[in-house]
Parts: C-alpha cells; structure tokens; sequence
C-alpha cells in the first residue's frame, strides 16, 4: 500500500471485472474502494468506448444525411417528372416554382402560350451531342446521339453548329452561329421550335416527346412581358402561392467590395424605365454561377449611377433589370432581364469609364437568374 491506503497492484483484478464493476448501479461506491490500477485501467477503458461511440454516432449522422438527401432528390425528381406530365394551355393559372438553396418560393401568374424545346448537350471534345430531356416511349425522337455538323458562318471568324433530328412526322435542322470552331464538352445548345411564316412572323411548334417552354406572366401591375419557363417549374396555383414581397430599389448608388480601390472607375447610364442592378466581377470568374462580385451598382431609371473606383484591368459585368425590386435574393424575380457579359470590360488606367444601358447591352447575352 501507498500512503493513501489503496492497493495499486492490478494482478488480481481483470478487465472483466473491471467492466462489470463499472456496470453495477453503485458504481460510485466502487470507485471509493476500487484499487489505483483498476481506476487506471477503467478510465482508459472509458476512453475507448467513448472513441468508438462517437465514431458510430458520425457513421450514423452520415448515413441519416445521404439518406435525407437522397429521399429529398428522389422527391424534387418525381416532383418534376409529375409535373412535366402537365399540359398546361393558354389562359390557365398556374405557379412558377423557384428554389434557391434550398428556400422554395412561388410566383402565380397565367399561361400566354407554349412551344417545344431541343436540347442538346455536348458529350466530349469529339463534338459528340447527346439529347436531352426527352421523352421515352411512343413518341419517337432521335436519334439520341450525333456528331455536330460544323461549317464556316458567313461572317469571318466565325461558325454554324447543325444538328438534325426526326420525330414521328417530322425531320427538323437546328443551327447555331458562334465565333468557337469547337464547342466544349458539357455546353449545352438550345432551341425553341418555331415555325416560319411567309410575313416574317413564327408560330410556335408543340411536339409530342419534347420538352415545353411556356410563357408565363406574373400577376403584377408592373409586369409588362411574359417570361419563358420550362414545365417542370409549373404548378396548380394554390391559395398559399405568393411572391416575396417587393422592395423599394435603393438610391443610385456603387458600393466597391475590393480594396484598396483603384485610380479608374466605372458608372452608369440608365436609360431605360427598368432599375438596373449591375454587379462587377474578377474576369476569372466569368463562367462561374453566381460570382461574387467586386463591386455592385444600383441605378434607377433614367439616372447615372455614382462611379465605382476600381484598379486598372479587365472584368466581368453583370445586368439585372427590372421593375420590381425583391432584394438581392430573388433580385427583380423570374419577369427580371438578366444579363452577363459576352467579353471582358477593360478598364483603363486613370480613366473614368460610363457604360448606357441598354444601349450598351449589344454585348450582354441572356442569363438564367439562378446563375445570375
């Protein structure tokens, strides 16, 4: 024995009976006579179990994730299958439905008309394209896959992309002109199919297999066109639809995120009767979704935005247009214009740069606003 009295020595006690003894209700009472070793060896024993147990736990919070998110994919996929099967008409009232990081908000509005959609995707550097979103079954539409058919646009430097395509009463040719020789694997080409007319006008085509895009009109005041969204995102309108509130848009202003500021700034023109939202981003993250801007400018109709300073090189910049502001979230919602630039904007050195919209907006292209 040691001064305190208790045995130190484990030769006579084993680890099952350790574990035993830790087992037993008056185990507060065990410790005030276990000997020194076997408290050792109990707390080490503790230890472990306590490791293991908080390894199953991890396990199984992972497993309770996937398995969670897995259900809720599964759910949005059949969500989306269901309401593809829809065929909505004119003048029917519906809700869009928008999910953004996992918030789902609903927008109601009516139908103003649909057309048939082709889909392609570009497979591999082959310049293979597969179709996408088709339906399967009677409607025959195909073939599924095929090399692009590519041949010199009629402008220098540039070119037209073909893909031919049959259903069961038709052959159809779409084209596309771009200034790339090669389109790169994953990039995605689409159509709306549409018939000419000998006045200049189109008419659009519904065909049995394909995908609809329909024309969808919010039931606001300030709307003035209607937005073109794909099936999927339509819904019966219930009693609970409704949209974020809006907001009043904010005073002209630029707010420059980046520092130190640089000698050269940016500001504009509005002059058009929508607000515009313009977000200034690193020219590295053109092709991102969503980027992070650099520097946001808010400007009202028919203003000129105050400068925002920023340092000499080149940008990406970013339009949202519309008439009713919702916040930076939902931006000016799905009747918004969205825009993104189609070449860098070099900014000088020492030099002040004013850009008018939308007269400026020739090298903006389209941009869907959960990518905005």
């Amino acid at each position: 024995m040691q001064g305190g009295g208790y045995p130190t020595s484990l030769s006579a006690v084993d680890t099952a009976h350790i574990d035993l003894s830790m087992s037993r209700s008056d185990f507060s009472a065990w410790i005030d006579t276990a000997r020194t070793a076997a408290l050792e060896r109990a707390l080490e024993m503790v230890k472990e179990k306590t490791e293991d147990l908080l390894l199953k736990q991890a396990a199984l919070q992972a497993a309770l994730e996937r398995r969670e998110r897995e259900d809720k994919e599964r759910k949005e996929r059949e969500d989306k299958e269901e309401a593809s099967q829809l065929v909505w008409k004119t003048n029917d009232i519906a809700s869009m439905v928008w999910d953004f990081e996992g918030t789902r908000s609903w927008w109601p509005g009516t139908i103003h008309g649909r057309v048939s959609i082709v889909r392609v995707k570009v497979v591999d550097e082959t310049q293979m394209v597969e179709m996408q979103d088709c339906t399967t079954g009677e409607d025959y539409i195909g073939p599924s896959r095929q090399q692009i058919v590519q041949t010199p646009g009629q402008e220098l430097g540039t070119f037209t992309h073909k893909v031919s395509f049959e259903t069961a009463s038709n052959k159809f040719t779409l084209s596309r002109t771009s200034g790339k020789d090669k389109l790169e694997a994953g990039e995605i080409l689409e159509w709306e199919l549409a018939f000419p007319e000998d006045d200049g006008s189109t008419t659009a085509m519904v065909v049995p297999g394909l995908p609809l895009s329909y024309s969808f009109k919010l039931d606001s005041k300030r709307v003035e066109i209607a937005t073109q969204i794909e099936g999927a995102r339509l819904r019966p309108k219930e009693a609970w639809h409704r949209t974020p509130d809006p907001q009043e848009f904010p005073e002209s202003s630029a707010i420059v995120l980046m520092e130190p500021s640089g000698m050269s700034s940016i500001a504009f023109q509005n002059m058009h009767s929508r607000s515009i939202f313009v977000k200034i981003c690193r020219l590295e993250a053109a092709n991102e979704d969503r980027p992070e801007a650099v520097a946001k400018v808010f400007c009202r109709p028919f203003e000129l935005s105050p400068k925002a300073q920023l340092a000499e090189g080149k940008y990406h910049v970013r339009v949202a247009a519309g008439h009713e502001w919702r916040g930076e979230t939902y931006l000016f919602g799905p009747a918004g214009m969205y825009l993104r630039g189609s070449e860098a904007q070099v900014v000088q050195f020492k030099t002040d740069h004013t850009i008018s919209y939308p007269a400026g907006s020739e090298g903006l292209e389209a941009v869907d606003q959960r990518r905005w």
